[in-house]
């Protein structure tokens, strides 16, 4: 599974000279906040999110049988109830906003890029705002 925290530590110990940092992630992990933060006040860091948007909501397809990607125990969803997929759907939208809130909180810029759609384009213009942004002196 996804362990950010340990990836982070790794980058710690290793990247001593102030650097620009790419974080790769579905961001599908908590507990990486602290490290994160601190990090993110020796370097300038720079989160892209990949995610996939079937994994936002569920279908309404009945039973199915399903493995958590980060722990591997197999599961049996009712994907027909409801109340299943609107929870599904809450928790998705939960660990978003967590994750918005502690980049945001470690002052790290975050990209967001579907696995639905072409990167090229949002690679672009996150960088020409990035340079723009630097260029009027604004980090």
């Amino acid at each position: 599974g996804t362990d950010i925290r340990r990836a982070l530590e790794v980058l710690r110990r290793v990247v001593t000279k102030r650097a620009v940092l790419f974080l790769v992630s579905d961001f599908q992990d908590r507990g990486y906040e602290r490290t994160l933060r601190v990090l993110a006040k020796k370097h300038d860091v720079i989160a892209i999110s990949v995610s996939d948007p079937r994994e936002a909501a569920l279908p309404e397809v009945g039973l199915v049988a399903a493995e958590d990607p980060e722990t591997g125990a197999a599961v049996l969803v009712d994907a027909g109830s409801a109340r299943v997929r609107h929870a599904y759907a809450a928790r998705a939208a939960s660990l978003r906003q967590a994750t918005v809130a502690a980049l945001k909180s470690a002052g790290v810029e975050l990209l967001d890029l579907s696995t639905g759609e072409p990167y090229d384009l949002p690679l672009v213009r996150f960088f020409r705002e990035r340079a723009r942004r630097v260029a009027r002196g604004g980090g």
